[in-house]
């Protein structure tokens, strides 16, 4: 009897965690980014005020929460790879840029919401699951209220999509 690789036995899940405010031009971008993820996916795109949490399950999950909050242990510890996306305004950064997300050690004591680095750990404490993560970080240029993308965003958005996607073997 051949020996089979346990690997092939167990599907790969990916977890794409998108956050950032869709009413604040590119600070929305995450969420066009889980969107054109999910359309590769095959999966419907989510309305802004839609989290997707309640869809997962799948071997490529996109979701868009309100914050990055303990409720999300058991989904990010059920996968082996999860990629955080943001928007940052560093105004020499290159497009976007892609970074391992580190475990941290110190709790954040002003906010509701945690850190990628806090949230990995805290499943690695919580659960033992070690998933492999990144944030893939999206140059905006315009943080002001209102709808849609900064025509320079929109194209740092489908080059950080197509980052992700050769991330998770889609691409």
């Amino acid at each position: 009897m051949t020996p089979v690789d346990s690997s092939e036995q167990t599907p790969r899940r990916s977890l794409i965690v998108g956050y950032g405010n869709p009413y604040r031009h590119d600070d929305g971008a995450a969420f066009y980014v889980v969107n054109h993820i999910r359309q590769a996916a095959g999966l419907q795109p989510l309305d802004p005020d839609d989290t997707g949490e309640d869809e997962t399950g799948g071997p490529i999950d996109c979701i868009m929460p309100t914050g990055l909050t303990l409720d999300l242990v058991p989904l990010v510890s059920s996968c082996d790879l999860v990629v955080f996306v943001d928007t940052h305004g560093v105004v020499e950064a290159e497009p976007f840029r892609v970074q391992p997300v580190e475990e941290e050690h110190r709790l954040q004591s002003v906010t509701h919401h945690l850190s990628p680095g806090l949230l990995i750990r805290l499943v690695r404490d919580m659960t033992g699951a070690k998933p492999k993560a990144f944030l893939v970080s999206v140059r905006g240029y315009d943080f002001d209220f209102g709808d849609g993308l900064t025509d320079a965003c929109s194209a740092n958005v489908l080059c950080a999509t197509a980052r992700i996607l050769q991330m998770i073997g889609k691409g």
